[in-house]
């Protein structure tokens, strides 16, 4: 997801890794991990909200390309690995899990943060822990991350309507309504 080995000191890569390691110790620092929290970040409070949990999820995916990435001041930092497993536990029983049903913004549901959510995943779960499967399974482990959901709540989408005048939902690829479920065994 990184793109694979490079040098970090050649000049070609400096301002997208200068850009990538602001942004993800900004988000790192910034971080509450505090027991009774209501949200990963003061300003998207409440977790339980779509656009919250959504925008949690890219936020999350920052940092664990940061994480990922040879050459930022985050790479291969074992606390940093822990919080961010500690985040997804924490997103998973507030905000998006199979039990919950959709409200706001399907987007989020269904392409935003399944999408983030799968790309936080493999850049910090070793193979095979973390394995995409076709969405028939239930999710094994302590931390059972789904993107099930976003197939239970989008699989006929495209068929469906908005409000009335509106043009119906356009079409999204399989990945992109969810069809896959991530199943992260920890």
């Amino acid at each position: 997801m990184t793109g694979g080995a490079f040098d970090p000191a050649d000049r070609d890569f400096a301002t997208a890794l200068t850009a990538l390691d602001t942004q993800a110790t900004g988000w790192w620092g910034k971080l509450d991990t505090s027991t009774g929290r209501k949200a990963l970040w003061a300003d998207l409070s409440p977790a339980t909200d779509s656009g919250m949990f959504g925008q949690s999820y890219t936020r999350l995916r920052t940092v664990a390309t940061a994480w990922a990435t040879p050459g930022t001041s985050l790479t291969g930092d074992t606390a940093v690995r822990d919080g961010l497993l500690d985040a997804l536990r924490f997103l998973n029983t507030v905000g998006y899990n199979p039990s919950r049903g959709e409200s706001g913004n399907w987007w989020f549901w269904e392409i935003g943060a399944p999408r983030a959510l799968m790309d936080t995943c493999e850049s910090v779960v070793p193979r095979p822990n973390c394995t995409l499967v076709d969405h028939g399974g239930t999710p094994p482990g302590p931390l059972p991350l789904s993107a099930s959901v976003a197939h239970d709540r989008g699989a006929d989408r495209e068929k469906e309507q908005g409000p009335p005048a509106s043009p119906p939902h356009s079409p999204k690829p399989p990945l992109n309504r969810g069809s896959v479920k991530l199943l992260l065994e920890h």
